[in-house]
């Protein structure tokens, strides 16, 4: 999946308008911004867009809507294997998930679309993907609470995040090890050389 844009309405300091990232093209794309321009908000928005069901009502959902009450709503635009799409979703007030192909045509909605988002990111925060939602100042986004439940699933997502790291870990020594590495460095140097 490559991410191509992201508009937010009425989202914390946004309402009733709409804020739009788009252009976004392959590789890092990296928000550089003074602070309280929004940076944060998007990506809130963002991962809500991902991680939230359309009728939830938790802390997370409730803090992107607006001090006027308006209701939240986030749209993207990725490109799959099988083409483009549009995934929407609007929470608290009239809430809805919907998927629409380049054409605009409905492709799932409400349940369908979020089992639609599910297959989409394939394990949520427990797999792969989670290593790509840490942001600044946050090791993990394990989820709060005191109950037996809560303390289970914030064990079972740490448990599963340490598997990954330990396995990117292993990957980079891999890469900047042994005889791999000595590759590289002979490459690197030859390249040099020819400068």
């Amino acid at each position: 999946m490559k991410l191509r844009s992201i508009s937010i309405t009425n989202i914390r300091r946004f309402t009733g308008q709409t804020a739009t990232l788009d252009g976004i093209g392959d590789g890092i794309t990296v928000l550089a911004e003074p602070n309280e321009f929004g940076k944060s908000t998007f990506f809130d928005a963002l991962h809500a867009l991902f991680f939230e069901r359309h009728r939830s009502k938790a802390a997370a959902v409730k803090s992107l809507q607006p001090h006027s009450g308006a209701t939240p709503e986030v749209a993207v635009e990725v490109d799959t294997k099988d083409g483009r799409f549009r995934l929407e979703k609007r929470w608290l007030g009239r809430a809805s998930a919907r998927v629409l192909d380049a054409t605009g045509r409905i492709v799932a909605q409400d349940d369908e679309a979020e089992a639609w988002i599910d297959r989409l990111i394939d394990g949520g925060l427990s797999g792969p993907s989670g290593l790509l939602w840490v942001r600044q100042g946050l090791v993990g986004l394990e989820p709060e609470g005191s109950t037996a439940a809560e303390r289970n699933e914030r064990e079972s997502l740490l448990a599963t995040r340490r598997g990954l790291l330990s396995s990117v870990a292993g990957e980079i020594d891999m890469m900047t090890g042994g005889r791999r590495m000595d590759a590289v460095l002979a490459r690197s140097a030859a390249e040099l050389d020819r400068l």
